[in-house]
Protein backbone atom coordinates (compact mmCIF):
# COMPACT_ATOMS: atom_id res chain seq x y z
CA UNK A 1 0.00 0.00 0.00
CA UNK A 2 2.66 2.57 0.62
CA UNK A 3 4.64 2.16 -2.72
CA UNK A 4 1.50 3.03 -4.85
CA UNK A 5 1.16 6.26 -2.58
CA UNK A 6 5.38 6.70 -2.93
CA UNK A 7 4.64 6.64 -6.84
CA UNK A 8 1.88 8.52 -7.00
CA UNK A 9 3.32 11.00 -5.04
CA UNK A 10 6.53 10.60 -7.25
CA UNK A 11 4.07 11.30 -10.37
CA UNK A 12 2.61 14.27 -8.72
CA UNK A 13 6.21 16.16 -8.81
CA UNK A 14 6.41 16.36 -12.46
CA UNK A 15 3.02 17.76 -13.06
CA UNK A 16 1.78 20.82 -11.87
CA UNK A 17 -1.03 21.64 -10.16
CA UNK A 18 -3.65 23.99 -12.48
CA UNK A 19 -6.40 25.94 -10.32
CA UNK A 20 -7.88 27.26 -13.31
CA UNK A 21 -11.54 25.13 -14.06
CA UNK A 22 -11.35 22.86 -16.95
CA UNK A 23 -14.79 21.36 -19.26
CA UNK A 24 -12.88 18.59 -19.68
CA UNK A 25 -10.35 16.09 -18.04
CA UNK A 26 -8.12 16.34 -20.48
CA UNK A 27 -7.47 20.09 -21.01
CA UNK A 28 -6.21 19.75 -17.26
CA UNK A 29 -3.86 16.82 -18.19
CA UNK A 30 -2.71 18.67 -21.32
CA UNK A 31 -2.47 21.93 -19.23
CA UNK A 32 -0.33 20.33 -16.26
CA UNK A 33 1.24 17.93 -18.80
CA UNK A 34 2.58 21.17 -21.19
CA UNK A 35 4.00 22.59 -17.70
CA UNK A 36 6.58 19.67 -16.62
CA UNK A 37 7.49 19.42 -20.55
CA UNK A 38 7.85 23.54 -20.58
CA UNK A 39 10.21 22.97 -16.97
CA UNK A 40 11.77 19.60 -18.25
CA UNK A 41 13.63 21.70 -21.86
CA UNK A 42 14.56 24.72 -19.48
CA UNK A 43 16.24 22.20 -17.25
CA UNK A 44 17.89 20.13 -19.73
CA UNK A 45 18.88 22.88 -22.25
CA UNK A 46 20.76 24.44 -18.75
CA UNK A 47 22.70 20.95 -18.35
CA UNK A 48 23.38 20.33 -22.04
CA UNK A 49 24.87 23.90 -22.07
CA UNK A 50 26.87 23.46 -19.02
CA UNK A 51 28.15 19.80 -19.84
CA UNK A 52 29.28 21.32 -23.92
CA UNK A 53 30.32 24.56 -22.52
CA UNK A 54 32.91 22.05 -20.00
CA UNK A 55 33.65 19.91 -23.38
CA UNK A 56 34.77 22.83 -24.79
CA UNK A 57 37.13 24.17 -22.58
CA UNK A 58 38.29 21.28 -21.92
CA UNK A 59 39.35 20.79 -25.63
CA UNK A 60 41.06 24.40 -25.78
CA UNK A 61 43.27 23.74 -22.94
CA UNK A 62 44.39 20.27 -24.23
CA UNK A 63 45.22 22.17 -27.53
CA UNK A 64 46.77 25.24 -26.13
CA UNK A 65 49.02 22.83 -23.96
CA UNK A 66 50.66 20.79 -26.52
Amino acid sequence: MAKKSFIRNFFREFVSEENRPFRVRLGYTLASSLAGLVAGVIISSIIWYQALNYAVEAIKNICLNQ
